[in-house]
């Protein structure tokens, strides 16, 4: 199974505005962080920014970028895996999704 229900996807289509929120609060906190560290020098705080930003671009392309059906199961389990969809907002899919995502996660080791 790789396509979800139109019904799951347009849960998901919600569920991933949120997330995306919950994913670019996270990542400016941990800029605001690299940013506020005085004990390193400006170069190293750039350096850590940007290294930082790279990381995160990766981590957002990995679970936002081209969104579309045939690749929401591996969204969605991406999502579960970095804490950007609670225990309730990943009840509301489809047993099947549900149990498809936690075969994945069994897959991919965590």
């Amino acid at each position: 199974m790789n396509d979800i229900t139109e019904s799951d996807w347009k849960i998901f289509r919600e569920i991933s505005i949120v997330a995306l929120a919950r994913f670019c609060e996270r990542a400016l906190s941990e800029f605001d962080g690299a940013l506020k560290k005085h004990s390193l020098s400006l170069y190293d705080r750039y350096i850590k920014h940007y290294k930082l930003t790279v990381k995160q671009d990766k981590m957002m392309a990995r679970m936002f970028n081209d969104l579309k059906r045939s690749n929401a199961l591996d969204r969605i389990t991406f999502m579960v895996e970095d804490g950007l969809i609670t225990d309730k907002e990943f009840a509301r899919f489809s047993e099947e999704t549900q149990n498809a995502i936690l075969l994945r996660r069994q897959l991919y080791g965590k």
